[in-house]
């Protein structure tokens, strides 16, 4: 039998440069998005300087009823290959639903207090690509069966939104700054949509969480020596 060979002309589970394919797609959709949107996301502001209107959060509330649509969807979708699919099967679609349940109400609380706080168009545009990049990642995780690289296709855009997102509020707690409506048009916009990456992606996800895998790794090994010097059951 001939080995399986994905799209990427590989046998291999991991592509580098689809990697970083992926990681391009979702840098020119994101600053693309932010560029067209620009007039509406400069005439916006905080919802909450609006007085809280309806309003105001329109755009958030539609954002909100999608992403319960998204884990409403990708649940079902577990639920039936629970009951139907075979177990291989299974822990592909438990990973789909439980990874989107991991990171979904962090990026749900991000939106709004962005929205809220920051810039209501910019939290309804990036909440919009979150969710809709969220609805293709079980699609992706599950195409061929097993976790592969193609899933980056789905994460990296909700990463880079996320990252803008979280910058936003920074930025506003820093400097008092509404970081969207400020770079909206700039050249420099795309290196600000990166930056917003680099700070989700790498200070708040491997910095802050190496050391926790070094701790879990540690642990562990602590685990197997105990297990070893304890007495074997005859």
């Amino acid at each position: 039998m001939e080995p399986t060979v994905y799209w990427w002309k590989t046998d291999e589970t991991w592509n580098d440069k689809v990697f970083a394919g992926a990681i391009l797609f979702a840098w020119a959709l994101t600053s693309g998005a932010l560029f067209i949107c620009a007039d509406r996301i400069t005439a916006s502001g905080p919802a909450i300087d609006s007085g809280l209107s309806f309003e105001s959060v329109r755009g958030l509330i539609w954002v909100s009823l999608g992403w319960i649509l998204m884990v409403s969807s990708i649940t079902f979708g577990q639920t039936l290959t629970k009951e139907n699919g075979p177990e291989s099967v299974q822990n592909v679609a438990l990973r789909s639903l439980g990874n989107t349940l991991e990171y979904g109400l962090m990026t749900l609380l991000l939106i709004w207090l962005h929205g809220l706080y920051c810039n209501a168009a910019a939290a309804t545009l990036f909440g919009a690509i979150y969710v809709l990049a969220r609805l293709f990642y079980p699609y992706f995780y599950g195409y061929y069966g097993e976790f592969t690289v193609y899933v980056e296709l789905a994460t990296q855009p909700g990463y880079f939104a996320k990252g803008f997102l979280l910058t936003g509020i920074l930025a506003m707690l820093i400097t008092n700054t509404d970081l969207a409506a400020t770079v909206a048009t700039a050249s420099y916009q795309p290196l600000v949509c990166l930056g917003g990456w680099m700070v989700y992606a790498f200070v708040f996800g491997m910095i802050l969480g190496m050391p926790l895998f070094l701790n879990f790794k540690a642990g562990a090994a602590r685990k197997e020596k105990i297990d070893e010097s304890r007495p074997h059951e005859k």
